[in-house]
């Protein structure tokens, strides 16, 4: 591409160094975003067709328009465009884009030399553009009212991006992911390191892909990435490990083995990682590295299946997970890892409102105590089991104590801040609920939940209006995700805001396919804004579904709550408290039930699960 010099009205562009200016001060873009700029100025005033964009920016590797689009979008909010007013870039619908602002060129012959701003941004001087880089990259994702930006990269972290398949048949589908899965639980042993979690990596997997647009989205400083292919009893696996700063291969390798000695070859990757970051490992850290939680080859086949399954979130993912945890177990009675998996597919079986924990929870609380008899250090049991302690114990001293160790083996383990944090915001200790939950955010910056789960802590903290502008960063990062539009519902209604909470609520009940939370919000949202009939309308729709499929008792309780009939409101809560509702652990901070709280009955609850023995432990 040209390396001219190009101005149009407050900014500045170097071809060259692929530097933007605005009134002299740089602005973060990532590179390939920056080269889509600079294309855009070369042909500016003419029509730049999407292939050719597509050919320029991406040349040797087929991504889809896809990225194109979101190149488009952070270099229009680099910008400062609105969806409004596009005074830079116009789209020409099915054709490409066209750079509409007059632009002056630059060339060596009509100007001076470069100022010095853009002099020392060359390659060159790595400390210098990476303490530029993250002060404007900070700047774009903080300032108020701002759809988050690209996560500046995090020291010393790493992706490993779910392996492409080659040729692989559908009952191998499972491979390229569950082998990432395997490799991030080994890597995320190393405290000196961060490793991005499966629940960031996964919606790579099967996508055409561009490994260092990942590596930016995803905040970090190197990704591993690769293929795998299957035949005939043999298994190759080619990697890389790209600096994701400036596409630099830190190191290759290829592995031709049988498939039996894949666990083998996992080992050698982590070694050949962690050698190639210059890490001093702790002699627990190596142990971990090294250790293998089954030596049998179809037990370990049976795992990746099942966290493959597990992954997917939905009832039928839990199902079949939970059928190749057993099978795991079944070939290999000490594998600590299938046990902790099984643990968590019954645990989120409650969680996602599938089954009352009186069935699934003395399941899940037997599988992660056989897990830790055999692995007493595993963290993701420990979570599991907290989980369980929580829910289905009422013991939550001892859930605090699970959740703590879990922190302390593995501090890089996004999923115990992510539910310590949710659960110390129930116990009412929302400054270190939310501590843990953007921490969990560090580590996971592009999950969606935990985004949700720094919203939903104030919420409960009752600090609504902090809780209304996380919510609208949420959604304008990820329009459709209905748990963010549910909080931001929530907060509405706390504010007295009525038809915005149910312009919300309407929203996540359409997204989610009429999930029963946000459709008793609604009930809730009629009950408390005087509109009866509605209320009772949500209420029979409730009880109308609970004939077909489990329902928790707490979504009518919040209903009749908001309809002053507390007779029936606390029967329904006993009735929750019985089956051991997930959502019951919420009622001690949940403004929906503050009309209860002098009631002997709703004490009398509150202490049934925990809560006085608790505070009188912790506060």
């Amino acid at each position: 591409m040209p390396a001219a010099l190009y101005e149009f009205g407050s900014f500045r562009v170097d071809g060259g160094e692929r530097v933007l200016l605005r009134n002299g001060k740089p602005v973060a873009l990532p590179p390939k975003v920056a080269e889509t700029l600079v294309l855009l100025l070369s042909r500016a005033g003419h029509i730049v067709e999407k292939d050719e964009i597509l050919r320029s920016v991406w040349p040797d590797t087929f991504v889809e328009e896809a990225s194109l689009t979101q190149n488009i979008s952070l270099l229009r909010k680099a910008l400062g465009e609105t969806h409004e007013e596009h005074r830079y870039i116009e789209t020409i619908p099915k054709r490409g884009y066209r750079f509409v602002a007059p632009v002056r060129v630059i060339t060596s012959d009509t100007e001076s030399p470069r100022p010095r701003a853009a002099v020392a941004l060359r390659p060159l001087a790595l400390g210098a553009i990476a303490l530029v880089l993250a002060v404007a990259v900070l700047f774009l994702y903080f300032r108020p009212g701002a759809k988050p930006a690209l996560p500046p990269p995090s020291p010393r972290s790493i992706a490993v991006l779910p392996l492409v398949p080659i040729g692989a048949s559908s009952s191998d589908e499972y491979l390229g992911l569950g082998i990432a899965d395997a490799l991030i639980t080994k890597l995320a042993n190393v405290q000196q390191i961060t490793v991005r979690p499966t629940s960031s990596v996964r919606k790579y997997y099967g996508a055409k892909r561009d490994a260092l647009a990942a590596g930016r989205e995803l905040g970090v400083e190197s990704v591993l990435e690769g293929s795998i292919q299957r035949a005939a009893g043999r298994v190759r696996v080619t990697l890389q490990l790209l600096r994701v700063a400036d596409a630099r291969p830190l190191w290759t390798g290829s592995f031709d083995e049988t498939f039996t000695d894949i666990l083998s070859v996992q080992d050698s990757i982590a070694d050949q990682v962690t050698k190639t970051l210059a890490l001093s490992l702790t002699a627990r850290e190596r142990s971990r590295l090294k250790k293998h939680d089954t030596d049998d080859i179809e037990a370990y086949e049976a795992y990746l299946k099942g966290r493959f399954h597990w992954n997917k979130r939905t009832e039928e993912g839990f199902k079949r997970g939970v059928e190749h945890f057993s099978r795991a177990i079944e070939l290999d009675p000490l594998y600590a890892l299938a046990y902790a998996g099984l643990a968590d597919c019954y645990n989120l079986f409650n969680n996602y409102d599938l089954a009352p924990a009186t069935e699934t929870g003395p399941k899940a609380k037997a599988a992660a105590l056989k897990a830790l008899e055999i692995d007493p250090e595993l963290a993701e049991a420990h979570t599991s089991l907290a989980l369980v302690r929580e829910v289905y114990d009422f013991d939550q001293i001892a859930a605090d104590e699970s959740y703590r160790r879990a922190i302390e083996l593995n501090p890089n383990y996004s999923t115990a801040h992510h539910w310590y944090g949710l659960f110390l915001v129930q116990m009412g200790r929302s400054d270190d609920a939310i501590r843990h939950l953007q921490r969990a955010h560090e580590l996971d910056p592009l999950s969606n939940i935990i985004g949700v789960g720094v919203a939903w802590a104030h919420y409960f903290a009752r600090q609504n209006d902090r809780s209304i502008e996380i919510s609208r960063k949420n959604i304008d990062a990820v329009p459709d995700f209905w748990p963010a539009h549910l909080v931001l519902g929530w907060s509405y209604e706390q504010r007295r805001k009525f038809p915005e909470a149910r312009g919300e609520f309407t929203k996540a009940i359409d997204l989610s396919g009429r999930n029963t939370l946000p459709l008793a919000s609604l009930g809730h949202l009629h009950a408390i804004s005087g509109n009866e009939r509605d209320a009772l309308r949500v209420l029979e729709e409730i009880e109308a579904r609970s004939r077909q499929r489990y329902v928790s008792a707490y979504f009518p309780a919040a209903i009749y709550a908001g309809l002053g009939r507390k007779a029936e409101a606390l029967d329904w809560l006993e009735r929750a408290s019985r089956e051991r509702a997930y959502w019951l652990i919420s009622i001690h901070v949940n403004p929906w039930f503050d009309g209860l709280r002098h009631e002997q009955r709703f004490q009398q609850l509150e202490r049934s699960l925990g809560f006085q023995a608790y505070a009188e432990r912790f506060h």
